[in-house]
């Protein structure tokens, strides 16, 4: 596996102190952490970071294609160290946000097949498995559950 430090090198990034700290963050942290977000865990082990530091450096890894943004909520941008197309899941519980494994959609074929195509989010929004209660599932039958999924699919 590539440490920190040679991806900031291979993409003709200065590997800073700050910028290899953010880029262990990423790929250590796969949760689609918050500029804010990485800036607090950060300022915990290193005092000297500054939240502008964050964003430049996150804009930086944008720019370079290391890492791609997230505007799930509208509210806030996210950052995805797996540039790879996929879906994301969004708890409308709990508001974590984690990739969406279980789905076969072919997303970089659609996006290869249109040179016009230069970004897909799919975001997949319910209940997380920490945030279910276990006896809500219990009191769907498979035919509920087959509806649900459907009219969701028909919505959105």
């Amino acid at each position: 596996m590539k440490t920190a430090k040679s991806i900031l090198i291979e993409n003709d990034i200065r590997p800073s102190y700050h910028r290899v700290r953010i880029m262990c963050y990423l790929m250590k942290n796969k949760i689609h952490p918050t500029a804010e977000s990485i800036y607090r865990e950060l300022l915990e082990e290193t005092q000297t970071i500054s939240k502008v530091t964050v964003y430049n450096t996150l804009n930086l890894f944008r720019k370079k294609g290391l890492v791609n943004t997230l505007d799930i909520s509208g509210e806030e941008t996210r950052f995805d160290i797996t540039t790879t197309p996929h879906p994301h899941f969004l708890c409308t519980e709990c508001g974590e946000v984690t990739d969406y494994k279980e789905m076969d959609a072919p997303l970089d074929k659609i996006i290869g097949e249109s040179p016009y195509i230069k970004d897909v989010q799919l975001v997949l929004r319910g209940v997380c498995e920490k945030c279910r209660n276990p006896m809500d599932e219990k009191k769907l039958s498979v035919q509920d559950k087959e509806e649900a999924r459907l009219y969701y699919f028909k919505v959105h």
